[in-house]
């Protein structure tokens, strides 16, 4: 998992396009009030064209159930099994990895294997792939004997090479030959995880010759399955050991090119909120190393870990950044991914929990969100993408996914993230009179900064006078929304037939239809599900 999340860019500084946090800009400047522009919103509504709209199913399943399963607690995999009858993908939590870190040699991590059956049953006859983790080399088995921690039960020793690779192979095969028994889904085996992190201490060059030990262990006992790796914590992570090599996954891009190592996926984690350009960045570059490697066939793309940084997971923010990094996956290389995770790892209630739900499964607002992309999915004769720019660059893009699922009806999940329009002009004119991208960042997020415009309150008392000009901006403000507005040309009616959202909490939404139009009040922020009839 992401150790370094809150190290990020905060989320104001991202909408208002800083590239830099440290970069010293000119301080504020007084300024006299812009004259008020009291109108009526008159935003058009968009026409959508449903017969011209490009419907495709090819990227469907990006949006379906796919997560790094953790079950932490009864309750919460209960529910993961009642509300979706089949997933996408999971990675598996813990299954190697513990196995060898509780065995005292190769018959009791055998047995312990052995009592997983059930388990694996169930999830290779409910999801179409499975990730495992092939990590963490048992103490009885490790060339080293430090047992400093690195985090929870790994120890120093866990993360470095076996003293007997024949052993080593050995225990990879039993691994691999068990899993192999459980083909009702696509085997994926991950050679190592977060290896940028501590999870590795040795070099370059012992992390691509454990690599191609295992891969070959691998494919001599299920010739079927797909090794790859790194698994590395960001997709351009190096080695502590190996200051001077390049990025992991570039290195062993390189090295299966020349060695003819089996490569079938590159894996890496993404925490990162509105960083949709990291993800493109990411494929690009490794397409350049696949490119200049010689190697036979192009790998698959797997981002097995991602989520927002911690920042702001479970806030009001949390639902609409999570719809946001889904669409950056769906329109980016990637063929498959996992988000992390499903359950909390741990009980305390505070924004550093990964889980869509909580322990027990109590469900986050976030899960909410992941819930209308799954339905976008399935049974659908395809999806589309409509973004619509906004006159106001600081107000962002709506952006409405349509998933068609018959000639007349039409799912459709509807987010915006920017600020208020009347907030978006009043940031506008603080950043014009002088204050810095940092002075804003100071306050938080967007709620927080909203409040303190609209309240007049500044932080620091020479912003006084641009806060109090500030909120006289918003208020008198042309635009106080901006609603959401489609009319389906071509078309003579619409009826809503289910229409939800969420933000902090789940609710029924209201939406006025005349026609072939509707329109309804979309925050910023705030997902929208709608389920129409279109005739």
């Amino acid at each position: 998992m992401n150790r370094n999340a809150a190290c990020c860019a905060l989320l104001v500084s991202l909408m208002l396009g800083a590239t830099s946090c440290a970069r010293a800009e000119e301080r504020a400047k007084p300024a006299a009030a812009p004259a008020a522009q009291v109108q009526t919103d008159t935003q058009p509504a968009v026409a959508i064209e449903l017969d011209r709209l490009e419907f495709t199913a090819e990227r469907a399943h990006v949006l379906r159930s796919s997560v790094f399963f953790n079950p932490r607690t009864q309750g919460g995999a209960e529910l993961y099994f009642k509300e979706y009858e089949d997933h996408h993908a999971a990675r598996l939590f813990n299954v190697f990895e513990w196995e060898a870190l509780n065995s005292t040699d190769h018959a009791s991590f055998a047995t312990a294997l052995e009592k997983r059956r059930p388990y694996l049953e169930k999830m290779a006859d409910s999801h179409d792939k499975l990730i495992y983790v092939i990590a963490l080399t048992p103490e009885w088995l490790s060339r080293s004997k430090d047992k400093r921690v690195v985090e929870g039960p790994w120890r120093r020793l866990h993360a470095h090479r076996p003293k007997d690779y024949r052993q080593w192979r050995r225990l990879v095969t039993t691994a691999a030959g068990f899993f192999k028994q459980f083909d009702g889904a696509e085997r994926y085996y991950e050679v190592w995880s977060e290896p940028d992190l501590g999870y590795w201490q040795e070099g370059m060059d012992e992390y691509l010759e454990l690599y191609a030990q295992t891969a070959a262990a691998i494919k001599a006992a299920d010739p079927q399955a797909k090794v790859g790796g790194a698994t590395v914590n960001g997709w351009d992570g190096r080695l502590r050991a190996s200051p001077g090599r390049d990025p992991v996954n570039i290195e062993l891009i390189r090295y299966a090119g020349r060695r003819n190592a089996p490569l079938d996926f590159v894996s890496w984690h993404h925490y990162a909120s509105l960083r949709g350009d990291l993800i493109g960045k990411a494929t690009a570059a490794y397409d350049r190393a696949v490119q200049q490697s010689g190697l036979a066939k192009k790998p698959e793309y797997v981002i097995s870990e991602w989520n927002n940084v911690s920042l702001f997971r479970d806030t009001a923010y949390a639902p609409a950044m999570l719809t946001e990094t889904f669409l950056d996956i769906y329109k980016s290389k990637v063929d498959v991914h996992t988000l992390a995770a499903w359950e909390d790892f741990h009980a305390k209630r505070d924004n550093s929990g990964y889980g869509l739900v909580r322990q027990g499964g109590h469900k986050k607002p976030v899960y909410h969100a992941y819930r209308f992309l799954d339905s976008l999915s399935r049974d659908t004769a395809g999806v589309a993408l409509i973004e619509m720019k906004d006159e106001q660059a600081q107000v962002g893009t709506q952006r409405v996914l349509i998933s068609k699922k018959n000639a007349h009806t039409y799912e459709l999940v509807c987010w915006q993230i920017g600020h208020e329009p009347p907030i978006a002009a009043a940031v506008d004119y603080l950043l014009s009179r002088g204050m810095t991208r940092r002075d804003l960042m100071a306050y938080g997020g967007f709620d927080e900064l909203a409040q303190a415009i609209r309240g007049a309150k500044a932080r620091d008392p020479a912003h006084a006078g641009l806060f109090k000009t500030a909120a006289r901006v918003a208020r008198d403000h042309r635009r106080q929304s901006r609603p959401l507005r489609l009319v389906f040309t071509g078309r003579e009616a619409v009826t809503v037939l289910k229409a939800e959202a969420v933000r902090s909490d789940l609710a029924e939404k209201t939406v006025k239809v005349a026609g072939n139009r509707l329109e309804c009040d979309m925050r910023m922020f705030e997902v929208v599900r709608l389920e129409l009839e279109v005739r």
